[in-house]
């Protein structure tokens, strides 16, 4: 009677062990892509300085942050091309002049201050933090691919409110702390690396649908590095 016990015992443990290694990998679940989506979206970096500011006659992004960032001394400003240089005019960032060119860098303060440098195009300080709230919904696609519909919170930090209250002044739109939004990701399971990862996030405001790509981090070759597709 033992020994047939010992058998039936065995046998068990074996159609366990087919049944685990014939089903690979169980799924994504909300668990695990709430992990995943807080290790991309904790720490946010915005504010995006250009490294690089032309005035040409048009619109020049993030101007009101990058006249706050020097402000607080974050930043420096300096004039690498100008139409009137030759005829001794000096060129501020504070009063440019069309055709001017202008190469923004860090200050001591500011390279001291948490940043990343986006795709080599500018420069992102961390001005916040991001909580997923709910997993709302979870998709399954070809090829173990997920889609992740999901909601969050923005909230600002110290950093970030200075920066934003000290912009309003000079003229930026007021953000809103405390702020609602939706989320999109989709996320595969990589055979190699054994794991869920995700291959791209993105936004949208609370009230609406209106999809746009979504600024998160992740780690390239043990490098922290800013993503956005």
């Amino acid at each position: 009677m033992k020994q047939i016990k010992t058998c039936w015992f065995v046998f068990l443990v074996f159609l366990c062990a087919i049944f685990l290694f014939g089903c690979g990998d169980s799924g994504l679940s909300k668990g695990k892509a709430k992990d995943i989506l807080e290790s991309h979206l904790k720490d946010y970096y915005g504010f995006l300085l250009p490294q690089k500011v032309e005035f040409m006659g048009g619109t020049v992004n993030s101007y009101n942050f990058i006249l706050a960032a020097k402000d607080m001394g974050l930043i420096d400003a300096n004039s690498t091309s100008s139409i009137f240089g030759s005829l001794g005019v000096k060129s501020y960032i504070e009063k440019p002049k069309l055709g001017d060119v202008f190469s923004i860098t860090l200050t001591e303060k500011g390279n001291s201050t948490q940043h990343l440098i986006y795709a080599n195009k500018g420069i992102c300080f961390l001005v916040g933090n991001r909580k997923i709230n709910d997993i709302v919904e979870i998709k399954k696609g070809e090829n173990d691919q997920y889609t992740v519909l999901f909601s969050y919170t923005l909230n600002y930090n110290k950093l970030g409110k200075e920066l934003s209250s000290l912009a309003q002044k000079k003229g930026a739109k007021p953000l809103n702390d405390d702020l609602k939004l939706r989320g999109k990701a989709i996320i595969v399971y990589d055979p190699f690396l054994k794991k869920y990862i995700a291959k791209s996030i993105m936004w949208s405001k609370w009230e609406n649908e209106n999809w746009q790509p979504q600024s998160w981090t992740t780690y390239v070759n043990d490098k922290l590095v800013l993503m956005s597709q």
